[in-house]
């Protein structure tokens, strides 16, 4: 433990709980562990589709948490759900670096030209 050794018994209880929780975490969710503490660029696809699921479920939160309150007409309240949904959700799925920056925009194109022929 480089670094760790003017670290205080607060410190040192935090870690010993760190370093037990990744042991449980290991032996419990083996493969949910290697996507997500394995070196970068291995399991993209797999970082990537649960990227994309975080973004989805954190702009369907923002959306309720937000966007419903300021009461909105249905159409724009929709709309901007939308864009925030597609938005967020290649976001997050892009930052792993799997999908290309053109066809996030083809994939945005696509869904917002859905969701126009959806409501209009």
């Amino acid at each position: 433990m480089s670094g760790l050794e003017r670290i205080n018994l607060c410190g040192r209880l935090i870690e010993r709980m760190r370093r037990n929780f990744l042991k449980y975490y290991l032996k419990k969710c083996p493969t949910l562990f290697h996507i997500c503490y394995d070196p970068i660029g291995t399991h993209r696809k797999a970082r990537a589709f649960i990227g994309f699921l975080f973004g989805f479920v954190a702009a369907v939160v923002l959306y309720e948490g937000i966007i419903v309150d300021l009461q909105f007409d249905t159409y724009t309240s929709i709309f901007l759900g939308a864009i925030l949904v597609v938005m967020l959700s290649i976001g997050c799925a892009s930052s792993i670096q799997v999908i290309s920056f053109l066809t996030s925009l083809n994939l945005t194109y696509y869904l917002l030209s859905y969701f126009y022929t959806l409501f209009y």
